[in-house]
């Protein structure tokens, strides 16, 4: 049993996703070095101290403490959701959780393991992407597209006019949920 814990615990350590261990009150009992990379933190600064108090921000740090106690106690004992975490030097990190308790031999709740996804360039390039085909829409609503040359490389980029070719020639003006007014 003990070769196999080392294995597994081995197994975590170089896991390219966030591996963590907390016990009943959210003490951190193991990290891996995917947490510590994306956090600034050390391992030996991690060890025992608090998660919610280390990671979580401030602004609904009480709720997700307070969801995680009973959770723990009366929940289904497997979570799967995103939330934020702070890092060393206070950026965010978005992260998508899959959390279960541990229990003792005898069953009793010990604390919660968590194997977590960092998503938070990911959030960012879908951000990206949204506003870039509301731009493109504009582009393509207004006909008044054109390329220019940025540092080198082309550029597609839209004006977006005070009239649409339609609204000149006579027709209704356009709506104010257009993209390009949104």
């Amino acid at each position: 049993a003990r070769e196999s814990e080392r294995r597994f615990s081995d197994m975590l350590k170089h896991l390219k996703l966030i591996a963590l261990m907390v016990d009943r009150r959210g003490d951190i009992t193991f990290c891996n070095d995917c947490l510590l990379e994306a956090t600034g933190w050390t391992r030996q600064e991690l060890l025992g101290r608090n998660w919610f108090d280390t990671f979580v921000p401030e602004e609904g740090r009480q709720q997700r403490r307070q969801r995680f106690l009973s959770g723990i106690d009366s929940g289904p004992g497997i979570w799967h959701f995103e939330g934020e975490i702070l890092t060393r030097d206070g950026r965010t990190r978005a992260i998508r959780w899959d959390t279960t308790v541990l229990r003792s031999p005898a069953g009793g709740v010990t604390g919660s393991a968590s194997i977590g996804e960092d998503i938070t360039d990911r959030k960012q390039y879908e951000a990206r992407i949204e506003h870039l085909a509301k731009w493109f829409k504009c582009c393509l609503c207004q006909g008044f597209c054109f390329k220019c040359q940025h540092d080198g490389s082309w550029w597609s980029v839209c004006l977006c006019a005070s009239a649409s070719v339609s609204e000149r020639q006579g027709a209704a003006p356009r709506d104010d949920s257009h993209p390009c007014t949104a």
